[in-house]
């Protein structure tokens, strides 16, 4: 899971918002700001992150001593107060109550990214590299095949190597994870999701439900839940736990851009963009790549997935796709639209019903570079299928 920084500021001027969100555009840390009030306890306001930035603008004393309460309660959280004209007596007060710096009004934006930044390297640092991979699939346009390959490379990888593998379903409206697998939702995403603030690694395990492979699934509700229901935040949070238990997180993405699919991107180490040999795929796959920046989500961790790549009814062949899409390279799937077709009809994984398929041999094939990417010693590369694709025919 690609490490972020958590930065909250508590602000009692909208300009200091301004100047802090502004300050932070194109950053790799997510940036939220709570108005505080007068006499207001931060507790109200912070129920987890890395960095708390702190207005003071003529507070009284039940407000600092609310904010030394804080500061005592939560060690781990990096507090700074931000000022305009502040008492020097003050900001000696909170130094030594455990503000970890000052940052003066109006704010040095180039010092500012310089102190997150260092914090950042910090973390990242200090995270547990063992703790597991994080890999999305989303269709460029909708049926591109998405789900049948995150499924079945999930069950690939944690039938056939001994690692733990989690497979998340994001799509809450249409998801088909769990029908791919046969497996009714017992318990689903959405459930996690409303009880992410405080979700742990147990918690988790007991809404995961197990598939005979060793697979642990986490289906969508099956039914029509409100996508603006969901928080950046609480994905992240899933998600994150979801890694301290398992090697590999496969994450099924819906064809959808808002704050939490983006947050489910820009911390995830592998992006795996499923298009088809057609122009309108294509041209929305561009536009999903040309955007990634915009969400802070670096393109380097995008792999373009050609799946049915024989495929008859195809209008753009492959050197107009890597052109058009700025990529040196695709990843080429074989077209078996009957084997996937019956898997996914009987609820069954591709390698039960043709383990002879060059679909199946392809998938395979990702799950072995999968797997060798989180063996001890391994180090995170872009492009993770390049290294096997590059240069031949998948499954050849």
């Amino acid at each position: 899971m690609t490490t972020v920084l958590d930065i909250k500021l508590l602000y009692s001027e909208q300009e200091t918002s301004e100047a802090f969100r502004r300050a932070g555009d194109g950053a790799e840390w997510t940036f939220e700001s709570e108005f505080l009030h007068r006499g207001q306890d931060p507790e109200q306001l912070v129920d987890s992150a890395d960095v708390v930035i702190y207005e003071l603008e003529g507070h009284s004393e039940a407000d600092l001593q609310l904010l030394h309460q804080f500061i005592v309660a939560h060690p781990e959280i990096e507090v700074f107060v931000t000022y305009d004209n502040a008492d020097m007596e003050i900001m000696r007060r909170l130094m030594r109550a455990g503000v970890r710096d000052t940052l003066a009004l109006p704010l040095d934006e180039d010092e500012y990214r310089k102190i997150m930044s260092e914090l950042l390297d910090r973390k990242r640092e200090t995270m547990d590299e063992a703790r597991g991979k994080v890999i999305a699939f989303m269709n460029a346009k909708g049926g591109s095949g998405a789900t049948t390959l995150a499924v079945n490379l999930a069950h690939e990888v944690a039938s056939r190597h001994d690692l733990k593998v989690a497979i998340i379903d994001f799509d809450i409206q249409f998801g088909d994870v769990a029908l791919f697998l046969d497996m009714p939702a017992k318990s689903t995403v959405m459930e996690a999701l409303s009880q992410a603030s405080r979700l742990d690694g147990t918690m988790l395990d007991a809404v995961l439900q197990k598939h005979a492979s060793g697979l642990a699934v986490l289906p969508s509700p099956g039914g029509l839940s409100r996508v603006s229901d969901i928080t950046a935040k609480e994905v992240r949070r899933l998600v994150d736990v979801a890694c301290d238990t398992h090697d590999i997180v496969i994450l099924d993405i819906p064809r959808l851009f808002n704050d939490w699919t983006e947050e489910l991107l820009r911390i995830s180490d592998h992006f795996m963009l499923v298009i088809e040999n057609g122009l309108t795929t294509v041209r929305d796959a561009k536009t999903i790549l040309d955007q990634m920046p915009t969400f802070n989500a670096s393109p380097d961790k995008v792999d373009v997935l050609l799946n049915r790549a024989e495929a008859k009814h195809g209008s753009v062949n492959e050197k107009q796709i890597t052109d058009a899409l700025k990529v040196e390279h695709i990843v080429r799937l074989h077209n078996d639209y009957t084997a996937a077709i019956t898997a996914q009809d009987r609820g069954q994984p591709l390698s039960s019903v043709a383990p002879t398929s060059k679909l199946t041999k392809d998938i395979r094939h990702m799950a072995e570079t999968v797997a060798a990417e989180v063996s001890p010693g391994a180090t995170r590369k872009p492009g993770l299928f390049k290294r096997i694709f590059t240069g031949q025919k998948a499954g050849a």
